[in-house]
């Protein structure tokens, strides 16, 4: 799963895969 740490960590590296897991899981992670 990608953790906000995960999310500031690494943006750019993990940024199509947060937007696609922020829909996947629920709003809380926006």
């Amino acid at each position: 799963m990608i953790t906000s740490e995960k999310i500031q960590d690494e943006p750019m590296k993990d940024l199509n895969t947060v937007s696609q897991n922020k829909h996947s899981l629920s709003p809380d992670n926006i």
